[in-house]
């Protein structure tokens, strides 16, 4: 309004000039003298330029801010043993969670069972018969359809190969029956009441395509090819892995059944980098997103560091020292009891780990509501107890030698070890320590023949059952690689009431069957029962969507993460 107002007085203030300048010379009152000239009219006046409205200066908008890259880079704690979801049973099913699936699965950092490839089931009234009716549409990386072939021919393979949790399914899974396309039934050979616990299991039972499966069976049944490839329904697929360089990278499956609308990571690159400074430097620079496996005092040093947040929760993973019960000095009970009396427990969880651990009264973490009850508990540091254990057993003076492992650059295992070194001198007895790469320890300490007399190791449930522990830990039937029974512990009383109280549904009658074996391997002490851990990730704080779950401890949701 201001500028139409200026530009009419303009108007105005040229039209009276205009008028004033054409009108008549008015007549003089006396005659000039004759010299004189006429007095010449004034020339009319130029008009003055119209002012200009003034017009505002135009705003350069900011360009958009460029999106964030959501590629999430991970410094690992242990290299790639392999992507056979049948035969890796290490924490590289961390890949394995991201590349396949299974027909169940867990919801976030619940216990609770909800469909994956499957969308739905049916159990029989007498739990003998399980049908699982398949999602439609579901494609594998390798461009096929998710059918009950699919289903079948995975899970046969699995029990035929018999590692990582085929144990579990050997004496329950009797039959696999395709249905039809997208139906098939899984006969049971007897009741297993955690038997929908168990296919969520992340090694194992997880579903391949028919056709890769079909196209290499013949290479020692596809274990070749599936050792570096992949044929799996994931939301990430295999771009490349790089043994020697350590490192593996996984991208988005565009085609994934749940979709990419909203924000995900899209790319994730993992390097396995041994020394566990390293990966803190890494992180605190910002070359990595997460570090992973970061011992206590790293982990101590970073709380409150600006950019840098720490994920802490409880868990369901236990570290432990397996004991030898099968040959040499450790073959003798009173000698394990004596070992158990010896270990200076409050010292790992102090000096080791600052504080960050909790108690572990027996085989299951207190987190388990079947956990032993600590104040029932008899084990602590108790030297003279000790003694007068080793003074019953078959080495009264002590005198030997004990060999034990330790997995390189764990700091954990390692210090636990040498805290139980010490001990051991004041019982005359010598504990030499071997470090060596994973892969290296996991070879020895798998076969009963190579087995050490002792090893440090964490361990956690395979799937979310109490029974879990017991199954893969204590039963006889899961000795070295065939599960995690690396103490080689047999005892024939227990493995009846492992097969009780997985066959029964009613909980008092389990409740009374896990503390009978409680007791029974308390007693009998394949292991020092050190502590159970709290899970500690570090990660930059722009990463967003972390979710702990405290049975799969190992896993990264990356697919509901995102960075911002």
């Amino acid at each position: 309004m201001k500028e139409k107002l200026v530009w009419r007085a303009a108007l105005w203030v040229v039209s009276i000039l205009l008028i004033l300048s054409c009108a008549p010379t008015p007549a003089p009152t006396q005659a000039p003298p004759p010299t004189m000239a006429p007095t010449e009219a004034s020339p009319p006046a130029t008009a003055p330029a119209p002012t200009e409205v003034p017009q505002p200066t135009p705003t350069t908008a900011p360009p958009p801010a460029k999106p964030v890259e959501q590629v999430l880079v991970i410094a690992t704690d242990l290299d790639v043993s392999g992507l056979d979801p049948a035969v890796v049973y290490d924490l590289s099913m961390r890949n394995l969670a991201l590349l396949y699936e299974g027909l169940v699965t867990l919801k976030g950092g619940t216990i609770e069972i909800v469909p994956a490839l499957a969308k739905s089931w049916d159990i029989s009234d007498d739990g003998l018969t399980y049908t699982f009716h398949l999602r439609e549409g579901v494609k594998f990386h390798d461009g096929t359809t998710l059918t009950a072939d699919a289903v079948k021919k995975s899970f046969d393979r699995f029990m035929e190969i018999g590692k990582t949790t085929a144990w579990m399914f050997k004496d329950v899974l009797q039959e696999v029956r395709v249905v039809d396309d997208l139906t098939v039934e899984m006969k049971l050979a007897r009741p297993y009441a955690p038997f929908l616990s168990l296919l969520t299991s992340i090694s194992g039972p997880r579903v391949i395509s028919a056709a890769a499966l079909d196209a290499h069976m013949g290479e020692n049944l596809a274990q070749d090819w599936l050792f570096d490839h992949e044929a799996g329904s994931g939301p990430y697929m295999l771009e490349s892995w790089d043994p020697g360089q350590q490192t593996i990278t996984l991208v988005k499956f565009p085609e994934y059944w749940g979709g990419w609308e909203g924000k995900h990571i899209e790319k994730i690159v993992m390097r396995y980098v041994v020394e566990t400074s390293t990966r803190k430097l890494m992180l605190e620079t910002g070359e990595v997103d997460m570090a992973l496996g970061l011992n206590p005092d790293e982990l101590e040093s970073l709380a409150g560091v600006q950019g840098i947040v720490i994920d802490e929760k409880p868990t369901m993973r236990i570290f432990l020292v397996f004991m030898n019960t099968q040959k040499g000095p450790l073959a003798d009970k009173k000698v394990r009891q004596a070992l158990a009396y010896a270990m200076d427990y409050e010292g790992v969880w102090k000096y080791v780990y600052n504080g960050k651990m909790v108690p572990l009264c027996g085989p299951l973490p207190p987190t388990d509501p079947a956990a032993y009850p600590c104040e029932k508990y008899p084990y602590k540091l108790d030297m003279e107890k000790a003694k007068a254990l080793l003074a019953e057993s078959s080495y009264p003076q002590g005198g030997f030698t004990l060999e034990g492992l330790v997995s390189e650059g764990d700091f954990a295992f390692r210090k636990t070890a040498e805290i139980l070194q010490a001990q051991l001198k004041e019982l005359n007895i010598q504990l030499n320590l071997t470090e060596l790469p994973w892969a290296t320890v996991w070879e020895k300490i798998g076969k009963l023949e190579t087995m050490v007399d002792l090893i440090p190791l964490r361990n956690y449930p395979d799937f979310p059952d109490s029974s879990s522990i017991y199954a893969n830990q204590y039963s006889s039937a899961a000795w070295g690689a065939a599960g995690w029974n690396l103490s080689y512990y047999k005892n024939e009383e227990f493995d009846a009431l492992l097969q009780q109280v997985t066959e029964t549904t009613d909980p008092e009658v389990r409740a009374r069957l896990f503390q009978q074996m409680a007791e029974i391997v308390i007693e009998d002490v394949p292991n020092l029962f050190i502590g159970t851990l709290v899970n500690q990730v570090a990660m930059r704080d722009n990463v967003k969507g972390y979710v702990f779950n405290p049975v799969y401890i190992f896993q990264i949701n990356a697919y509901d993460m995102y960075k911002e």
